[in-house]
C-alpha cells in the first residue's frame, strides 16, 4: 500500500473528529447555534435532541415539549425508528424529577421539591 494512502486514512478519524467539534462548538455558541441546527438531519436523533435542547435552553418548554412528543412517536415508528437515548434525561432536567431507572439517577440530587441541581456524589 502506497504511504500515501495509509496516511491518508489515518487521517480520517482526526477528520470526524474535527466535524463533530465544529458543530458541538457551533451549537455551544447562541450566536451560531441556529446555523448548527441547520446542518442537522430532520427526523434523526441529533436532531431531536438537540432541537429539543435549543427549547429548553431558551425556556420554551411548550416547542420543548412538541419536540420530545415527536421524539417519542419517532421511537416507535416502523420504518426507521430512532434511539430515545438522551430523552428522559431532556425530560428530567425540564421538569425536576428523576427518572425511575439510569444512570442519570445517580447524579440528580433533589434536596427540596422542584430542584434541578445537578451534583456529581
Amino acid at each position: 500500500m502506497k504511504p500515501s494512502l495509509i496516511a491518508l486514512l489515518a487521517t480520517l478519524p482526526l477528520l470526524t473528529f474535527a466535524t463533530e467539534l465544529d458543530f458541538e462548538e457551533k451549537f455551544a455558541d447562541p450566536a451560531t447555534r441556529d446555523a448548527a441546527l441547520a446542518e442537522l438531519v430532520p427526523g434523526t436523533r441529533d436532531w431531536f435532541f438537540h432541537h429539543a435542547l435549543h427549547h429548553q435552553l431558551r425556556g420554551k418548554t411548550d416547542a420543548f415539549q412538541r419536540v420530545a412528543d415527536d421524539w417519542q412517536a419517532a421511537t416507535s415508528r416502523r420504518r426507521d425508528p430512532v434511539s430515545s437515548d438522551g430523552l428522559e434525561t431532556l425530560r428530567t432536567l425540564t421538569d425536576g424529577t428523576p427518572p425511575p431507572t439510569g444512570r442519570l439517577a445517580l447524579f440528580i440530587s433533589h434536596p427540596e421539591k422542584g430542584s434541578r441541581t445537578l451534583t456529581l456524589e
